[in-house]
Protein backbone atom coordinates (compact mmCIF):
# COMPACT_ATOMS: atom_id res chain seq x y z
CA UNK A 1 0.00 0.00 0.00
CA UNK A 2 1.30 3.39 -0.69
CA UNK A 3 1.29 6.39 0.80
CA UNK A 4 2.57 7.08 0.66
CA UNK A 5 4.32 14.93 -0.60
CA UNK A 6 2.52 17.12 2.13
CA UNK A 7 1.04 19.50 -0.46
CA UNK A 8 -2.09 18.75 0.52
CA UNK A 9 -5.17 20.86 -1.90
CA UNK A 10 -5.76 24.20 -1.26
CA UNK A 11 -4.17 24.23 2.48
CA UNK A 12 -0.70 23.67 1.55
CA UNK A 13 0.38 26.49 -0.13
CA UNK A 14 2.95 27.50 -2.75
CA UNK A 15 5.51 24.24 -3.07
CA UNK A 16 8.33 26.56 -3.58
CA UNK A 17 7.48 28.74 0.13
CA UNK A 18 7.32 25.46 1.35
CA UNK A 19 10.53 23.86 0.49
CA UNK A 20 12.19 26.90 1.32
CA UNK A 21 10.70 27.15 4.44
CA UNK A 22 11.71 23.00 5.13
CA UNK A 23 15.41 23.95 3.92
CA UNK A 24 15.86 26.97 6.55
CA UNK A 25 14.00 25.12 9.22
CA UNK A 26 14.48 21.82 9.49
CA UNK A 27 17.26 20.68 6.97
CA UNK A 28 20.06 20.65 9.29
CA UNK A 29 22.68 18.08 8.11
CA UNK A 30 25.68 18.86 10.15
CA UNK A 31 23.77 18.40 13.49
CA UNK A 32 21.82 15.44 12.26
CA UNK A 33 25.34 13.97 11.72
CA UNK A 34 26.38 14.68 15.10
CA UNK A 35 23.29 13.20 16.88
CA UNK A 36 23.76 9.89 14.31
CA UNK A 37 27.32 9.17 15.54
CA UNK A 38 26.09 9.64 19.06
CA UNK A 39 23.33 7.13 18.49
CA UNK A 40 25.58 4.60 16.24
CA UNK A 41 24.86 1.63 18.55
CA UNK A 42 28.53 1.98 20.17
CA UNK A 43 30.21 -1.15 18.14
CA UNK A 44 32.90 -1.65 21.34
CA UNK A 45 30.03 -2.01 23.55
CA UNK A 46 27.97 -4.28 21.10
CA UNK A 47 30.92 -6.09 20.81
CA UNK A 48 31.02 -6.97 24.49
CA UNK A 49 28.22 -8.80 24.42
CA UNK A 50 28.43 -11.19 21.96
CA UNK A 51 29.17 -13.79 23.89
CA UNK A 52 26.86 -13.21 25.98
CA UNK A 53 23.95 -13.26 23.05
CA UNK A 54 25.72 -16.07 21.40
CA UNK A 55 25.15 -18.14 24.43
CA UNK A 56 21.16 -17.69 23.56
CA UNK A 57 21.31 -19.01 20.44
CA UNK A 58 19.80 -22.09 21.10
CA UNK A 59 16.87 -20.60 22.99
CA UNK A 60 15.93 -18.66 20.56
CA UNK A 61 16.78 -21.14 17.40
CA UNK A 62 13.57 -23.38 19.46
CA UNK A 63 11.31 -20.40 19.52
CA UNK A 64 12.06 -20.27 16.13
CA UNK A 65 11.23 -23.58 14.95
CA UNK A 66 7.86 -22.79 16.95
CA UNK A 67 6.90 -19.29 15.25
CA UNK A 68 7.40 -21.47 11.98
CA UNK A 69 5.17 -24.18 13.05
CA UNK A 70 2.61 -24.35 10.02
CA UNK A 71 0.44 -26.17 11.75
CA UNK A 72 0.36 -22.81 14.06
CA UNK A 73 -3.52 -21.43 13.89
CA UNK A 74 -2.56 -17.79 14.80
CA UNK A 75 -0.45 -17.69 11.33
CA UNK A 76 -2.36 -19.13 8.83
CA UNK A 77 -2.86 -17.23 5.50
CA UNK A 78 0.12 -15.48 6.34
CA UNK A 79 3.86 -15.42 4.11
CA UNK A 80 7.11 -16.54 5.00
CA UNK A 81 7.95 -13.07 4.92
CA UNK A 82 4.94 -12.20 7.18
CA UNK A 83 5.82 -14.37 9.65
CA UNK A 84 9.51 -13.42 9.70
CA UNK A 85 8.79 -9.76 9.80
CA UNK A 86 8.39 -9.57 13.82
CA UNK A 87 8.93 -12.01 16.73
CA UNK A 88 6.17 -10.60 18.43
CA UNK A 89 2.81 -10.23 17.52
CA UNK A 90 1.10 -6.88 18.82
CA UNK A 91 -2.29 -6.02 19.13
CA UNK A 92 -4.46 -6.25 16.20
CA UNK A 93 -5.41 -3.12 14.64
CA UNK A 94 -9.14 -1.66 14.95
CA UNK A 95 -11.31 -3.47 12.05
CA UNK A 96 -13.99 -1.55 10.30
CA UNK A 97 -17.44 -3.22 11.83
CA UNK A 98 -19.66 -0.62 10.13
CA UNK A 99 -21.22 3.12 10.85
CA UNK A 100 -21.39 3.32 14.69
CA UNK A 101 -17.42 2.81 15.69
CA UNK A 102 -16.62 5.01 18.21
CA UNK A 103 -13.87 7.87 17.54
CA UNK A 104 -10.29 6.81 20.50
CA UNK A 105 -7.50 8.49 21.39
CA UNK A 106 -4.20 6.60 22.09
CA UNK A 107 -0.88 9.21 22.76
CA UNK A 108 2.14 7.45 21.82
CA UNK A 109 4.10 5.85 24.89
CA UNK A 110 7.56 6.14 25.22
CA UNK A 111 9.77 4.45 22.77
CA UNK A 112 11.48 2.95 25.79
CA UNK A 113 8.44 1.33 27.07
CA UNK A 114 7.23 -0.76 24.39
CA UNK A 115 8.76 -2.77 21.83
CA UNK A 116 11.27 -3.81 24.11
CA UNK A 117 11.53 -7.47 22.48
CA UNK A 118 12.46 -5.09 18.88
CA UNK A 119 15.87 -4.16 18.43
CA UNK A 120 17.45 -0.54 18.04
CA UNK A 121 18.16 0.42 14.47
CA UNK A 122 20.89 -0.48 12.94
CA UNK A 123 22.95 2.60 11.61
CA UNK A 124 25.83 0.83 9.96
CA UNK A 125 26.46 -2.39 7.19
CA UNK A 126 26.08 -6.14 7.93
CA UNK A 127 29.75 -6.79 8.59
CA UNK A 128 30.97 -10.65 7.81
CA UNK A 129 34.33 -12.57 8.66
CA UNK A 130 33.69 -14.15 5.00
CA UNK A 131 35.20 -11.33 2.67
CA UNK A 132 33.17 -14.26 0.13
CA UNK A 133 29.90 -13.80 2.03
CA UNK A 134 27.51 -10.92 0.15
CA UNK A 135 27.46 -7.90 2.88
CA UNK A 136 24.05 -6.34 2.88
CA UNK A 137 24.07 -2.71 2.63
CA UNK A 138 22.81 -0.32 4.78
CA UNK A 139 20.60 1.47 2.27
CA UNK A 140 20.52 2.20 -1.68
CA UNK A 141 19.71 5.66 -2.16
CA UNK A 142 19.22 6.81 -6.21
CA UNK A 143 18.19 9.70 -8.41
CA UNK A 144 18.87 13.22 -7.93
CA UNK A 145 17.33 16.29 -9.66
CA UNK A 146 17.53 16.52 -13.55
CA UNK A 147 14.83 14.98 -16.63
CA UNK A 148 17.62 12.17 -17.52
CA UNK A 149 16.33 8.81 -17.29
CA UNK A 150 16.64 7.73 -13.27
CA UNK A 151 16.66 11.52 -12.26
CA UNK A 152 13.68 13.21 -10.69
CA UNK A 153 11.99 16.67 -10.35
CA UNK A 154 9.88 16.38 -7.25
CA UNK A 155 9.39 12.47 -6.59
CA UNK A 156 6.44 12.76 -4.00
CA UNK A 157 4.08 9.93 -4.85
CA UNK A 158 5.98 6.38 -4.46
CA UNK A 159 4.43 2.46 -4.58
CA UNK A 160 5.72 -0.75 -4.65
CA UNK A 161 4.14 -3.78 -6.80
CA UNK A 162 3.82 -6.69 -6.03
CA UNK A 163 6.73 -8.10 -7.56
CA UNK A 164 9.03 -5.68 -5.72
CA UNK A 165 9.37 -2.78 -8.64
CA UNK A 166 9.00 0.50 -7.48
CA UNK A 167 6.94 2.66 -9.32
CA UNK A 168 7.68 7.05 -8.76
CA UNK A 169 5.48 9.86 -9.87
CA UNK A 170 8.03 12.24 -11.11
CA UNK A 171 5.99 15.10 -10.73
CA UNK A 172 7.47 17.80 -12.72
CA UNK A 173 9.20 15.94 -15.21
CA UNK A 174 5.21 14.60 -15.65
CA UNK A 175 6.02 11.20 -16.07
CA UNK A 176 6.29 8.28 -13.95
CA UNK A 177 9.42 5.89 -13.28
CA UNK A 178 9.79 2.43 -12.62
CA UNK A 179 12.91 0.96 -10.57
CA UNK A 180 14.02 -2.48 -9.43
CA UNK A 181 14.46 -3.18 -5.68
CA UNK A 182 18.28 -2.82 -6.02
CA UNK A 183 17.46 0.83 -6.98
CA UNK A 184 18.30 -0.17 -10.67
CA UNK A 185 16.20 1.46 -13.31
CA UNK A 186 13.99 0.11 -15.13
CA UNK A 187 11.86 2.21 -17.65
CA UNK A 188 9.74 4.91 -17.77
CA UNK A 189 6.62 6.45 -19.41
CA UNK A 190 4.80 9.38 -19.94
CA UNK A 191 2.22 10.70 -17.39
CA UNK A 192 -0.67 10.81 -20.67
CA UNK A 193 -4.17 10.93 -20.80
CA UNK A 194 -6.00 8.64 -22.55
CA UNK A 195 -5.78 8.67 -26.30
CA UNK A 196 -2.85 11.88 -26.38
CA UNK A 197 0.32 9.43 -26.54
CA UNK A 198 2.45 12.29 -28.80
CA UNK A 199 3.27 14.55 -25.26
CA UNK A 200 2.80 17.73 -25.70
CA UNK A 201 1.62 20.32 -23.14
CA UNK A 202 -1.78 20.11 -21.95
CA UNK A 203 -1.59 15.96 -22.92
CA UNK A 204 0.26 15.27 -20.15
CA UNK A 205 -0.57 15.62 -16.21
CA UNK A 206 1.60 16.30 -13.22
CA UNK A 207 1.66 12.92 -11.44
CA UNK A 208 1.29 13.50 -7.58
CA UNK A 209 0.61 10.22 -6.34
CA UNK A 210 0.72 6.31 -7.46
CA UNK A 211 -0.64 3.31 -6.21
CA UNK A 212 -0.88 0.05 -7.66
CA UNK A 213 -4.35 -2.69 -7.54
CA UNK A 214 -4.57 -6.27 -7.45
CA UNK A 215 -3.99 -6.75 -11.09
CA UNK A 216 -1.04 -4.67 -11.49
CA UNK A 217 -2.35 -1.58 -12.71
CA UNK A 218 -0.74 1.99 -11.81
CA UNK A 219 -3.45 4.37 -10.85
CA UNK A 220 -2.03 8.00 -11.29
CA UNK A 221 -3.64 10.99 -10.46
CA UNK A 222 -2.70 14.50 -11.00
CA UNK A 223 -3.28 17.76 -12.43
CA UNK A 224 -2.70 19.19 -15.77
CA UNK A 225 -2.10 22.45 -14.63
CA UNK A 226 1.10 23.50 -12.63
CA UNK A 227 0.86 21.84 -9.11
CA UNK A 228 1.18 25.07 -7.46
CA UNK A 229 -1.93 26.29 -8.52
CA UNK A 230 -5.12 24.25 -7.61
CA UNK A 231 -6.49 22.77 -10.49
CA UNK A 232 -8.80 19.92 -12.01
CA UNK A 233 -7.76 16.17 -10.63
CA UNK A 234 -7.55 13.26 -12.91
CA UNK A 235 -7.60 9.67 -12.51
CA UNK A 236 -5.64 7.11 -14.88
CA UNK A 237 -5.31 4.00 -15.05
CA UNK A 238 -2.16 2.80 -16.67
CA UNK A 239 -1.23 -1.08 -18.17
CA UNK A 240 2.30 -1.44 -19.07
CA UNK A 241 2.71 2.13 -19.22
CA UNK A 242 -0.57 3.06 -21.50
CA UNK A 243 -3.15 5.18 -20.47
CA UNK A 244 -5.90 2.44 -21.16
CA UNK A 245 -8.87 4.79 -18.91
CA UNK A 246 -9.32 8.15 -17.07
CA UNK A 247 -12.15 9.60 -14.72
CA UNK A 248 -12.30 13.27 -13.56
CA UNK A 249 -12.85 13.48 -9.93
CA UNK A 250 -14.41 17.16 -10.16
CA UNK A 251 -12.32 19.01 -7.62
CA UNK A 252 -9.64 21.14 -7.70
CA UNK A 253 -6.69 20.83 -6.11
CA UNK A 254 -2.78 21.19 -5.91
CA UNK A 255 -1.13 17.86 -4.59
CA UNK A 256 -3.95 15.38 -5.03
CA UNK A 257 -3.42 11.68 -3.53
CA UNK A 258 -4.43 8.06 -4.33
CA UNK A 259 -4.75 4.85 -2.73
CA UNK A 260 -6.13 1.21 -4.28
CA UNK A 261 -8.38 -0.65 -1.41
CA UNK A 262 -7.42 -4.26 -2.13
CA UNK A 263 -9.90 -5.47 -0.70
CA UNK A 264 -13.03 -4.17 -2.47
CA UNK A 265 -10.76 -2.35 -4.90
CA UNK A 266 -12.17 1.16 -4.61
CA UNK A 267 -10.04 3.75 -5.79
CA UNK A 268 -9.72 6.19 -3.23
CA UNK A 269 -8.70 9.97 -3.68
CA UNK A 270 -7.85 13.27 -1.76
CA UNK A 271 -8.26 16.41 -3.18
CA UNK A 272 -8.70 19.31 -1.70
CA UNK A 273 -8.99 17.87 2.19
CA UNK A 274 -11.55 15.54 0.99
CA UNK A 275 -12.13 11.84 0.56
CA UNK A 276 -13.45 10.62 -2.46
CA UNK A 277 -14.14 7.12 -3.63
CA UNK A 278 -14.56 5.25 -6.86
CA UNK A 279 -15.50 2.21 -8.79
CA UNK A 280 -12.17 1.29 -10.94
CA UNK A 281 -14.95 2.07 -13.33
CA UNK A 282 -15.10 5.73 -12.93
CA UNK A 283 -18.39 5.61 -11.03
CA UNK A 284 -18.47 7.63 -7.79
CA UNK A 285 -19.07 5.70 -4.62
CA UNK A 286 -19.25 8.34 -1.56
CA UNK A 287 -17.07 11.34 -0.58
CA UNK A 288 -16.45 12.72 3.25
CA UNK A 289 -14.17 15.28 4.72
CA UNK A 290 -12.35 14.53 7.60
CA UNK A 291 -12.10 17.78 9.04
CA UNK A 292 -10.79 21.32 8.96
CA UNK A 293 -6.71 20.28 8.61
CA UNK A 294 -5.28 19.67 5.36
CA UNK A 295 -4.73 16.12 4.32
CA UNK A 296 -0.83 15.16 3.14
CA UNK A 297 -0.63 11.29 2.46
CA UNK A 298 -3.14 8.69 2.24
CA UNK A 299 -3.37 4.94 2.80
CA UNK A 300 -5.70 2.02 3.43
CA UNK A 301 -4.98 -0.88 6.12
CA UNK A 302 -6.13 -4.62 5.98
CA UNK A 303 -9.10 -3.95 6.72
CA UNK A 304 -9.99 -1.47 3.93
CA UNK A 305 -9.95 1.99 6.86
CA UNK A 306 -8.44 4.86 5.60
CA UNK A 307 -5.42 6.29 7.35
CA UNK A 308 -4.10 9.52 6.60
CA UNK A 309 -1.56 11.85 8.01
CA UNK A 310 -2.56 15.93 8.35
CA UNK A 311 -1.63 19.03 9.69
CA UNK A 312 -2.05 18.43 12.94
CA UNK A 313 0.90 15.75 14.63
CA UNK A 314 -1.63 12.95 14.90
CA UNK A 315 -2.09 9.59 12.51
CA UNK A 316 -6.00 9.37 11.82
CA UNK A 317 -7.77 6.34 10.87
CA UNK A 318 -11.51 6.73 9.18
CA UNK A 319 -14.03 3.88 7.68
CA UNK A 320 -15.44 4.23 4.80
CA UNK A 321 -18.33 5.50 6.10
CA UNK A 322 -16.75 8.73 7.01
CA UNK A 323 -16.80 7.97 10.65
CA UNK A 324 -12.97 8.58 12.89
CA UNK A 325 -11.95 5.22 14.83
CA UNK A 326 -9.06 6.26 15.76
CA UNK A 327 -6.54 8.99 16.71
CA UNK A 328 -2.90 8.66 17.94
CA UNK A 329 -0.18 10.98 18.18
CA UNK A 330 3.52 10.62 16.72
CA UNK A 331 6.86 11.45 17.91
CA UNK A 332 6.84 14.29 15.59
CA UNK A 333 5.40 15.87 12.63
CA UNK A 334 4.23 13.01 10.59
CA UNK A 335 4.05 13.04 6.79
CA UNK A 336 4.00 9.90 4.42
CA UNK A 337 1.92 7.13 5.54
CA UNK A 338 2.21 3.17 4.82
CA UNK A 339 0.95 -0.07 6.43
CA UNK A 340 2.90 -3.22 6.57
CA UNK A 341 2.42 -6.80 7.59
CA UNK A 342 -0.27 -7.11 10.56
CA UNK A 343 -1.16 -4.12 10.24
CA UNK A 344 1.64 -2.44 11.11
CA UNK A 345 1.82 1.42 10.22
CA UNK A 346 4.76 3.33 9.03
CA UNK A 347 4.68 7.00 9.35
CA UNK A 348 7.36 9.08 8.23
CA UNK A 349 8.47 11.85 10.49
CA UNK A 350 9.66 15.00 8.28
CA UNK A 351 11.33 17.05 11.45
CA UNK A 352 12.90 14.50 13.39
CA UNK A 353 14.18 12.95 10.53
CA UNK A 354 13.10 9.15 10.72
CA UNK A 355 10.35 7.11 9.98
CA UNK A 356 8.67 5.34 12.88
CA UNK A 357 6.54 2.06 13.05
CA UNK A 358 3.16 1.85 14.91
CA UNK A 359 0.96 -1.30 15.82
CA UNK A 360 -2.47 -0.90 14.05
CA UNK A 361 -3.53 0.36 17.62
CA UNK A 362 -1.30 3.37 17.26
CA UNK A 363 1.11 1.56 20.14
CA UNK A 364 4.80 3.09 19.37
CA UNK A 365 6.85 -0.27 18.24
CA UNK A 366 10.20 1.32 16.87
CA UNK A 367 12.42 3.62 14.83
CA UNK A 368 12.75 2.02 11.47
CA UNK A 369 15.54 4.28 9.99
CA UNK A 370 16.82 7.04 10.37
CA UNK A 371 16.44 9.63 6.58
CA UNK A 372 16.75 13.07 5.58
CA UNK A 373 12.83 14.56 4.36
CA UNK A 374 10.67 11.41 5.01
CA UNK A 375 7.77 11.95 2.02
CA UNK A 376 6.24 9.50 0.27
CA UNK A 377 6.57 5.62 2.22
CA UNK A 378 6.05 2.23 0.78
CA UNK A 379 6.79 -1.04 2.33
CA UNK A 380 7.68 -3.90 -0.37
CA UNK A 381 6.04 -7.58 0.01
CA UNK A 382 9.47 -8.92 1.27
CA UNK A 383 9.50 -6.03 4.09
CA UNK A 384 11.81 -3.60 2.41
CA UNK A 385 11.08 -0.06 2.76
CA UNK A 386 11.30 2.89 0.62
CA UNK A 387 10.93 6.25 1.21
CA UNK A 388 10.99 9.06 -1.02
CA UNK A 389 12.84 12.66 -0.45
CA UNK A 390 11.27 15.70 -2.35
CA UNK A 391 13.64 18.06 -1.68
CA UNK A 392 16.33 16.23 -2.75
CA UNK A 393 15.30 14.24 -5.31
CA UNK A 394 15.76 11.16 -4.18
CA UNK A 395 14.55 7.88 -3.26
CA UNK A 396 16.25 5.61 -0.81
CA UNK A 397 15.79 1.68 -0.14
CA UNK A 398 16.32 0.06 3.28
CA UNK A 399 16.81 -3.55 3.01
CA UNK A 400 14.42 -6.05 4.79
CA UNK A 401 17.69 -7.41 6.91
CA UNK A 402 18.41 -3.95 8.18
CA UNK A 403 15.43 -2.16 8.66
CA UNK A 404 13.54 -5.04 10.46
CA UNK A 405 16.85 -6.84 11.73
CA UNK A 406 15.48 -8.84 15.16
CA UNK A 407 19.35 -9.28 16.84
Amino acid sequence: MAATTGHPGNSSGNLDNRVGHLDNKYHHPDNRSDHLDNRSDHPDNRSDHHDNRSDHHDNRSGHHDNRSDPHDSSLEGTTTADRDLFFEVLPEPPKWSGDDQPATTSPPASPSSHGASLPPTTTSPLISNNPQEYVTPERIVFGGKGASPGNFSGPSGMAVSADNKIVVADVHNRRVQVFSMEGVFLRLFPAALPGTMSGTDGQLMYPTEVDIDQQGHVWVVGVVKFPSMASAVSVVDYQDGLPVAMFDVKRDASYPKIAVDRRSGKIIVEAASEILMFQPDGSFDRSFKPGDSGILYITTDLWGNIVMTDLSTSVKIYNQAGHLILTFATNGKPLGVSTASRGYIIVGDLVGGRVEVFTGAGEFVRTAADVTNPWAIAVGPAGDLVVTNTIDNVVTIFPRRIVFLVG
